[in-house]
Parts: structure tokens; C-alpha cells; sequence
């Protein structure tokens, strides 16, 4: 999602099948850029958001 709020990639389910209180990390499905109608997006880390790990809840 871009700073607007536009939406350039379809989310991605990244543990679909971990049961509850799996421990999962999503730090390796995190592409540098995004091609997105001809545009390059980079992936920028805004402080405050998710880091990549948690575990699975219901």
C-alpha cells in the first residue's frame, strides 16, 4: 500500500496453515520493490509497525 492508501500488491497469506500459537516470522517474504502499472515502490520500514514476528492466534 502506498502512502495514500492505493493499494499496488495483493496480500499474501504467509503462515496459512500454522496452528494456534505457532511462532512465525515473515521477515523473508518482504520483496524491495513492488513494480506496480509501470512504477517502482520500495519498501519502506515506518516506525511503529510490525516487525515480522509473532504467533499465530485465532
Amino acid at each position: 500500500m502506498t502512502e495514500d492508501g492505493t493499494v499496488i500488491k495483493d496480500p499474501v497469506t504467509d503462515t496459512p496453515t500454522s496452528p494456534e500459537g505457532t511462532s512465525y516470522d515473515t521477515t523473508d517474504n518482504k520483496p524491495k520493490t513492488i513494480t506496480f502499472k509501470g512504477e517502482e515502490y520500495e519498501l519502506v520500514r515506518v516506525d511503529g509497525t510490525e516487525k515480522g514476528t509473532s504467533k499465530n492466534f485465532k
